[in-house]
C-alpha cells in the first residue's frame, strides 16, 4: 500500500512539475509576444517619426528653394534695372555734355563774335553781359548735371580720380585710397561710386556731420568701402534698419555684386558704415 501511495505522490508531483513547467513556458512565450509586440510598434513608430522628418525637412529645402529662387529673381530684376539706370544716365550724361553743353559754348562763342563786330549800345550792355553770365551759369549748372550722371573721372580714369573730385567738392569730406591702382571692373566702379556718394550725402543731409573720411581699401581679393562720420548717430538696437529704404537700396545694390554692409553707430558718437565685397580674378583688370 505505501509504495502504491508513493508512486501515485510522485505521479502527483510530476504532473504538477511539467504544469508548472507548461505554465513557465506560456508566461515566457507571452513575454516574448508581448517584446516583440512592443518593439514593433517601437520600431513602426520610429519609422513614422523618421518619415515625418523626412517629409518635413525636404518640405523645408523646397521652401528654402522658394525662397533662394524668389530673392534671385529679385537680385536679377534690381540688377537689370540699375544696369538699365547706369546705361541711361551714362547716356544722358554723354548727351548733355557734349550735345547741349557744346551747343551752349557754340551760342556764347558766336555772341562774342557778334558782340566783336558789331557796337552794342550803351543802354542795351548791361542787358548784353547779364545774358553772357546767365549762359555761363547755364552751361556751369549742365555741366554739374552731367557729372553728377555719371562722372567722366570714373569712366575714363577710375574709381579713385572720381571720388577725389566727389570729395574735392566737399569741404566736410576727406578720401583716404589705400592699395593699388588696379582698375576695378565697370559694375565695381560704379556700384562703388554711387555707394559711397550716397554715405556721403546721408551724413551731411539727415546726420549734420561736420567732418566725413571715405576710405577705399583694395586688396588682391577684396574692396573694401568705409563711411565714417561725426553727426548725430543713432540707437541702433531700436532702429530697425529693413524699414529704411535708403540703406535697404544700398544694401541692395552690394548684395547684387555679392557685398555685404554692415552699420555701427551710437547716438552722439557719429555713424560707421562698411561694404565688403570679395573680388575673383575676373574682378580686376590692370
Amino acid at each position: 500500500m505505501k509504495s502504491i501511495s508513493k508512486t501515485g505522490v510522485q505521479y502527483e508531483t510530476e504532473k504538477k512539475e511539467e504544469q508548472i513547467s507548461a505554465l513557465l513556458k506560456q508566461k515566457r512565450l507571452y513575454g516574448i509576444i508581448t517584446f516583440t509586440t512592443i518593439a514593433v510598434i517601437l520600431l513602426l513608430l520610429l519609422i513614422v517619426f523618421l518619415r515625418y522628418r523626412i517629409v518635413k525637412q525636404k518640405k523645408l529645402i523646397a521652401e528654402q528653394r522658394v525662397i533662394n529662387l524668389e530673392h534671385e529673381k529679385k537680385l536679377i530684376a534690381t540688377q537689370s534695372i540699375l544696369e538699365g539706370e547706369n546705361a541711361e544716365r551714362t547716356r544722358l550724361a554723354r548727351d548733355l555734355h557734349d550735345g547741349l553743353g557744346g551747343m551752349l559754348s557754340l551760342v556764347k562763342l558766336k555772341l562774342y563774335n557778334v558782340k566783336e563786330n558789331m557796337v552794342v549800345p550803351q543802354s542795351k550792355l548791361p542787358l548784353f553781359q547779364n545774358a553772357m553770365e546767365t549762359l555761363d551759369q547755364a552751361i556751369r549748372e549742365l555741366r554739374h548735371v552731367a557729372h553728377n550722371l555719371m562722372p567722366e573721372s570714373l569712366m575714363h580714369e577710375g574709381l579713385k580720380a572720381a571720388l577725389t573730385d566727389f570729395c574735392n567738392d566737399i569741404p566736410q569730406a576727406e578720401i583716404l585710397f589705400f592699395g593699388s591702382e588696379q582698375r576695378l571692373e565697370e559694375s565695381y566702379r560704379i556700384t562703388s561710386f554711387r555707394i559711397l556718394q550716397e554715405l556721403v550725402t546721408n551724413a551731411l543731409k539727415h546726420a549734420d556731420a561736420t567732418h566725413i573720411t571715405v576710405q577705399v581699401i583694395i586688396d588682391d581679393d577684396r574692396l573694401d568701402l568705409i563711411v565714417s562720420d561725426n553727426g548725430r548717430g543713432f540707437d541702433i538696437a531700436n532702429t530697425d534698419l529693413s524699414l529704411t529704404s535708403g540703406l535697404n537700396n544700398l544694401r541692395s545694390r552690394a548684395e547684387l555684386l555679392g557685398g555685404r554692409m554692415t552699420i555701427q553707430s551710437d547716438p552722439g558718437k557719429g555713424t560707421e558704415a562698411e561694404i565688403e565685397f570679395i573680388l575673383n580674378d575676373k574682378s580686376q583688370t590692370v
